[in-house]
């Protein structure tokens, strides 16, 4: 029966691990498109200045 719960528990702490694992996964891609659209803002900001 210990082994059971053992064994249960090491499931558990896996399934927990991986869903961990595709929120950071999905939050690094949501920074990187944050970064990209940062950087498309300054791009417009500088063709702003550069048609004044």
């Amino acid at each position: 029966m210990l082994p059971l719960i053992f064994v249960a528990g090491a499931v558990y702490c896996a399934l927990g691990a991986v869903k961990a694992g595709k929120n950071i996964v999905r939050l690094n891609r949501e920074i990187k498109n944050n970064t990209e659209f940062l950087r498309w803002i300054d791009e417009v900001k500088t063709q702003k200045k550069d048609a004044l």
